[in-house]
């Protein structure tokens, strides 16, 4: 049987596998992923010496049969003529004229879907690109079926954007380590595990423990496979911590360190979510704020930093109504402190989110480990000892504890 874990509350529309089982069917190993309007999704298995024949769909105007072989060594024979097919090949029945007989060398493994004959190709097919630390590829694109081959850098975090009712998601972890976590549950995947979201109306966040290869499967794909969530606003972000002396991943380490502290501090996926969206955000602001005074080398007035005090809430603002407004808050009280002599609302204690004191602690350690124009950066030790000195004054304790457990090695 499956071992299938399904996470709890609202995260029941997210199926979590993990060690799956094959089953036999004429004579080939294979898991069923997921079942779709057109067919399922397998994961297949041949051994040695075993084979597997793939009819041309364009001659028999049959369903397109798809495959993305993971790992092994498999030889096509067409006639008289073979040739290797090395692992992460993708091979589409529609782009042959002769049966293909797939003859594996050494135990191998693949991906198999099918899609209708007179899906299309997309624009988008065979197209690459990366964009905030997630590389991707599209290896097929028809229609409204997608398959997508991603990968996503060690410490970063995947958004699994909802596609909408009757849609079908799966992610295939070929290898790396991704972590999915919520209040009541938690798992890491590895090489051959997946999770399945359906009809899912909740952004679900991953994180890469270890640099991340996957397949993203979609059968109803709308913004052609993983969006970067509002990525603009995003990049406008890391351009604005340039001007005010940061350099370009500066909103990607708050991002980093904030998750590698939510997790100690057992944070669920909902939060994980915000709090990411809310470190890369956090200084969106600053984009409110004149450059002359921004980069003004000298000592502000009392008029130039109150105009500076004000960017928490100009960012606040930029989020509202749109799809990240969930983040919001955390923008807006990321300079507040637990004694309440922080801005711009001089909040104390409870009524500041557990998401904006992570990322104020993660603030003030990159800016203190960051070369800025008035001194060199410190080091990790010394930094670390000047945020243990705000524990209980300006954050609180448990938040310093897990920033430092989870961030002690930076």
């Amino acid at each position: 049987m499956d071992n299938v874990f399904l996470l709890p509350e609202h995260y029941t529309d997210i199926e979590l596998h993990a060690g799956q089982h094959g089953r036999f069917g004429q004579n080939l190993i294979y898991t069923s992923l997921a079942k779709t309007s057109y067919g399922e999704l397998i994961e297949g298995y041949l051994s040695e010496g075993q084979t597997l024949t793939v009819m041309p769909a364009n001659q028999y105007d049959s369903m397109i049969d798809v495959f993305f072989f993971i790992d092994g060594d498999i030889t096509a024979h067409v006639g008289a003529t073979s040739r290797l097919l090395r692992p992460q090949t993708l091979l589409s029945s529609d782009k042959i004229d002769l049966p293909l007989k797939l003859e594996a060398q050494s135990k191998a493994r693949y991906l198999h879907f099918q899609a209708p004959p007179w899906m299309k190709p997309n624009p988008n097919e065979g197209k690459k690109g990366k964009a905030n630390n997630l590389g991707f590829e599209f290896l097929f694109s028809r229609g409204s079926i997608e398959l997508m081959f991603g990968t996503l850098d060690e410490g970063r975090t995947m958004h699994a954007i909802p596609e909408g009712e009757g849609a079908v998601e799966v992610y295939y972890i070929i290898d790396g380590l991704l972590s999915l976590e919520s209040r009541a549950n938690s798992a890491i995947l590895k090489s051959g595990d997946y999770f399945v979201a359906r009809d899912h109306i909740r952004t679900q966040a991953c994180f890469a423990n270890t640099k991340v290869n996957f397949l993203y499967f979609s059968n109803l794909a709308k913004n052609n496979g993983i969006e970067i969530f509002h990525n603009e606003l995003i990049n406008l972000a890391s351009e604005v911590e340039q001007k005010d002396g940061y350099t370009a991943d500066h909103c990607h380490r708050l991002q980093r360190l904030s998750v590698r502290t939510a997790k100690a501090l057992g944070l669920g996926s909902d939060e994980i979510f915000r709090l990411g969206l809310g470190a890369l955000l956090h200084d969106l602001g600053k984009v409110k704020v004149p450059l002359e005074i921004l980069n003004k080398p000298g000592k502000l007035n009392n008029e130039e930093w109150a105009v500076i005090k004000e960017h928490p809430l100009q960012g606040s603002k930029m989020l509202a109504n749109t799809e990240l407004e969930i983040a919001a808050t955390i923008v807006a009280q990321h300079h507040e402190r637990l004694d309440g002599s922080g801005y711009p609302f001089k909040l104390k204690g409870n009524e500041i989110l557990t998401e904006s004191y992570i990322v104020a602690v993660a603030d003030t350690f990159d800016a203190m480990t960051t070369d800025r124009s008035y001194r060199k950066a410190l080091s990790t030790e010394v930094a670390l000892a000047e945020i243990k000195a705000l524990a209980d004054k300006k954050i609180p304790k448990e938040i310093i504890d897990a920033f430092i457990k989870a961030n002690g090695d930076e």
